[in-house]
C-alpha cells in the first residue's frame, strides 16, 4: 500500500532516510521497525520500571513513614 505522510520536516526526513540506509532497509521497512519497537516499548510500560526499579527509600525511611502514618491515623481517627 502506498501512503503519504504530510508535514515531515526535511531535516527529519533526511535523518530517517540516512538511518534506514545505515541498516540496509527500505524506508517502509524502517518505518515498520520503528513502529514495532515503539509498540513493544509501550507494552512494557512504566509499571515495570516502577515495580522493579531500585528502591528510593531505605528500610529505615520506610519504617519512619509507616509509623508516622499510624500516629496520624490514630490521632485524627482517619481510616
Amino acid at each position: 500500500m502506498d501512503v503519504s505522510i504530510k508535514n515531515i520536516p526535511d531535516k527529519d526526513w533526511r535523518a530517517f532516510k540516512v538511518e534506514a540506509a545505515k541498516h540496509n532497509l527500505k524506508t517502509g521497512e524502517m518505518f515498520s521497525k520503528l513502529v514495532n519497537e515503539h509498540k513493544e516499548k509501550c507494552e512494557k510500560g512504566n509499571w515495570k520500571k516502577f515495580l522493579y526499579s531500585e528502591k528510593t527509600l531505605t528500610e529505615k525511611d520506610t519504617k519512619i513513614i509507616k509509623e508516622s502514618i499510624k500516629i496520624f491515623r490514630r490521632d485524627t481517627e482517619f481510616r
